[in-house]
């Protein structure tokens, strides 16, 4: 049964500020400076993601390794991903450290099979850059037949500007838009579905058969986040610990630390929030969140999991009227732990 939460944001999505009513919570906390940042809840038709990635596969003919460049959100998203295959060669480059880049170019043999496929939504990522630099430095003049950048539409001119010109463009959006944040971009986008293509062999039949089980789960991954939101909303201090399924490393932790804490703010002077993927022992401080239907497809759990936390994190933002996108408290909440020295949380 859906619930009000539920009614409001999916209404919320795909419209303008002006065009959500003025009861709508999301009007106000799921808007970045007017412009509406809720893209990630659509349902994409997969007619729409294989044509995304058909217009991609000329691109991969030849190619054997595969490099992708990003920063935060997206690129842990994407090696919480290769955590669940094994025998590829797929590779992601998100350090600044010169040893990170020879470690990776190390187990390449023929750096002519190679596709660097660096990430920016605003293609102006200082780091992006500079690593994707470094790597065009290593490919040589025949640079531009081994990159593709994943960046926002409005971004594309800018890379044009910045030298990339001849390097092939795609939006990170299956649909062209650009309402989709950063770490809300897996996975959602082709951030997520163009590595898993690739760890799938190319193969459309069994990336539709993970992408209709990831599907079927939405709408009980929706309302049991809700529960745990309506749960918590007025527990204090707000401490968290997302307990996940599967063998998913450490990538997957820090994707999902950076989601709650960036989202909600981690060192606000009233509403501090934390999380940890780490306890050792049963701890009452921490509240525990997770995605209890049991998915088998690997993959389809890891992406339901995903969408779990991201629904959590909005309807939670909904009940303390925190801006999701800007980490700004709308209205002043006053915690436990702002009002006394208890209670540190042990990991």
């Amino acid at each position: 049964m859906t619930n009000r939460l539920e009614q409001y944001i999916l209404d919320a999505q795909g419209k303008e500020k002006a065009q959500v009513s003025s009861n709508n919570p999301y009007g106000k906390i799921g808007f970045d400076n007017g412009k509406n940042r809720l893209g990630w809840l659509r349902v994409t038709p997969f007619a729409l993601i294989k044509n995304s990635l058909s217009k991609i596969s000329p691109l991969l003919e030849g190619k054997e390794n595969f490099i992708f460049i990003g920063m935060g959100g997206s690129i842990n998203g994407i090696k919480t991903l290769f955590s669940l295959f094994r025998g590829h060669k797929l590779f992601a480059l998100d350090s600044l450290d010169p040893a990170a880049v020879k470690a990776i170019l190390k187990k390449i043999k023929n750096i002519n099979k190679t596709l660097v496929i660096s990430i920016s939504k605003s293609g102006t990522t200082q780091e992006t850059q500079l690593l994707s630099l470094a790597m065009r430095e290593v490919l040589g003049e025949s640079w531009h037949k081994h990159f593709l950048w994943l960046a926002d539409p409005a971004a594309h001119e800018k890379l044009n500007s910045l030298g990339w010109a001849p390097a092939q463009k795609m939006p990170i959006q299956f649909d062209g838009e650009s309402d989709v944040g950063g770490r809300f971009s897996c996975p959602h986008t082709l951030i997520f579905f163009l590595p898993l293509f690739l760890l799938l062999k190319q193969d459309f039949d069994r990336l539709k058969e993970v992408y209709d089980v990831y599907v079927s789960s939405l709408e009980t991954a929706r309302h049991e986040a809700y529960l745990f939101a309506e749960k918590y909303k007025d527990r204090e201090p707000p401490y968290f610990f997302p307990r996940v399924k599967g063998n998913l490393g450490t990538s997957f932790s820090s994707w999902i630390v950076q989601l709650f804490q960036e989202s909600l703010g981690s060192k606000k002077e009233n509403f501090s929030v934390k999380t940890t993927g780490l306890l050792k022992k049963k701890n009452s401080l921490f509240l525990p969140v997770e995605l209890t239907v049991k998915i088998d497809n690997p993959v389809a759990s890891l992406m339901s999991q995903m969408y779990f936390f991201q629904v959590f994190i909005a309807f939670y933002s909904a009940f303390k009227d925190i801006n999701l996108l800007t980490r700004s408290l709308l209205r002043n909440t006053k915690t436990q732990c702002a009002k006394s020295k208890e209670a540190k949380p042990t990991i």
